[in-house]
């Protein structure tokens, strides 16, 4: 049965890649179920803008940076929704 933790000293196959090509095949979809915290929201609603239509994050923290990252995204073009800021969910549209 193959170990499925990397050896720390292998080098990554990523590391050894110059360029990495995605192509793309269709829609996608899903659910990711990720807890809630800032340093993980701010990167996935910047992530947000790879992806055209409505992505919801869900259990978004109530902090100023979150908010500066909406303004940002704003000014960029994407709606940003926080219909129900006890619920802490973000509803992002790019078009």
């Amino acid at each position: 049965m193959p170990d499925r933790h990397r050896d720390a000293d292998a080098p990554s196959i990523l590391a050894t890649m110059r360029t990495l090509a995605v192509d793309p095949t269709g829609p996608i979809g899903g659910e990711v179920v990720i807890s809630g915290a800032k340093n993980s929201v701010l990167k996935l609603m910047v992530a947000t803008v790879l992806a055209e239509g409505r992505s919801t994050l869900r259990n978004v923290p109530l902090i100023s940076d979150v908010e500066w990252m909406s303004q940002l995204l704003e000014a960029m073009g994407v709606v940003v929704d926080r219909p129900d800021r006890k619920g802490r969910e973000a509803i992002l549209k790019v078009h």
